[in-house]
């Protein structure tokens, strides 16, 4: 189950990646671009931390 969750979360990050990277093309203000750019990286990250977790590589 947690296998499946976690294939959604990361379609649902690399669609929100895809949509973020395309709208920071039109953004000439630098804050805002950095915090865009954090955040889609925070999100990655927390998808790696999730997928090391012990439970997931159980539910692949």
């Amino acid at each position: 189950m947690l296998g499946a969750n976690l294939k959604t979360l990361v379609d649902l990050q690399s669609e929100l990646n895809s949509v973020v990277v395309r709208y920071m093309k039109g953004i000439t203000d630098e804050k805002l671009r950095e915090l865009l750019f954090r955040m889609i990286a925070r999100g990655n990250e927390n998808i790696r931390e999730l997928h090391d977790y012990p439970t997931c590589t159980d539910n692949k």
